[in-house]
């Protein structure tokens, strides 16, 4: 399948800057697969749309500030450093604009030096002389929110509000790189009414990272290598999905992160543990879906992975009809935007 089946027009102004001042009102395109028919509702009707054996999925992972600048020594030009993870060799992975070289010294925020151990591929970099909780510490006082590039801030304006918005409200386990974006229209109140419905709600854990969100650029998109993600599912969970699959009752996936976790679970009748690892698992229009029964996901940039999770699950041709209505009616898109539900 090419690249270009993905395509669409999208102007940048329907690319929302801004989250709404609720969380819980913003759109909420309603499509059903089986008829093709287009609702158009507010996120905060989605209990309506759920029954009372439904289980919900939530990715729990946290964003954590993980911009953090950094001063290259002896010339005093200026680097912002995106930190991806730890490495297993010790030190970091981390992503940037601009130059570095190999023993290239930085100071960054001020507060501890660092080394380029190696140059991983362009915009990439292994850091080495940095200490996986010195970093967190600093990040909390000195980073900032890791927004997507095409939402814009200048001077760091709105980093306090980023920092609380730019977060679902039952984020728990800090990890991600960026925020699991269908979870941010969920508010306690509307969580509180969908437990009072009688919905299980589920948490997994995928702590987003460049898989997610770096673009495609291979024609042919099973070309496209994804990178390794942390998941982790407790014991509990396993087993809650395991019945609920017993049962015959619908799985809602809040999201595509927490799709991935769930399409790359294994069960082995009665022997349900914890299950944790990383994951490469890219899907795209051809997918067969185990787990998935709805899914509540945002609007998607073109080219993107999460627009091709979301084809294989709609349909492809279906999508670019839903996508077409989404534009004509002023949707707002990406991860500050609407949000849609496919049933």
């Amino acid at each position: 399948m090419k690249l270009s089946a993905f395509d669409y027009r999208l102007s940048h102004d329907r690319i929302a800057q801004h989250p709404l001042p609720e969380r819980d009102r913003s759109k909420l395109l309603v499509f059903q697969r089986k008829t093709g028919k287009i609702e158009h509702r507010l996120f905060s009707d989605l209990i309506d749309f759920l029954e009372p054996t439904d289980v919900l999925v939530i990715n729990s992972s946290r964003v954590w500030p993980a911009r953090l600048s950094a001063t290259k020594t002896p010339t005093g030009g200026l680097i912002e450093l995106l930190f991806i993870r730890p490495l297993p060799m010790g030190g970091w992975e981390v992503m940037f604009q601009g130059k570095l070289q190999v023993d290239q010294v930085l100071l960054v925020c001020d507060q501890f030096t660092a080394k380029v151990a190696a140059v991983l591929g362009p915009g990439r970099a292994h850091l080495v002389g940095l200490e996986e909780d010195a970093v967190k510490t600093i990040s909390r006082q000195f980073g900032r929110t890791p927004l997507p590039p095409y939402i814009h801030r200048d001077n760091g304006d709105d980093e306090v509000k980023d920092r609380e918005r730019y977060q679902t409200v039952y984020a728990e386990k800090e990890g991600s790189i960026a925020a699991p974006t269908a979870g941010l229209h969920f508010t306690e109140r509307r969580i509180q009414r969908i437990l009072a419905k009688g919905i299980k709600i589920i948490p997994v854990i995928l702590h987003i990272g460049p898989a997610t969100f770096l673009p495609v650029r291979s024609e042919k998109i099973s070309d496209h290598p994804m990178e390794p993600e942390f998941f982790e599912v407790s014991k509990d969970s396993i087993q809650s999905l395991w019945e609920a699959k017993q049962s015959g009752h619908r799985i809602v996936a809040i999201g595509t992160s927490s799709v991935r976790v769930l399409e790359s679970l294994k069960f082995k009748d009665a022997k349900l543990s914890t299950q944790e690892g990383w994951t490469r698992l890219f899907i795209f229009p051809g997918f067969e879906f185990k787990m998935v029964d709805v899914l509540v996901t945002n609007l998607h940039l073109p080219r993107s992975t999460p627009l091709m999770l979301t084809a294989a699950f709609a349909g492809l041709e279906p999508l670019r009809e839903v996508y077409r209505t989404a534009v004509a009616q002023d949707y707002r898109f990406a991860s500050y935007g609407d949000a849609m539900l496919i049933l």
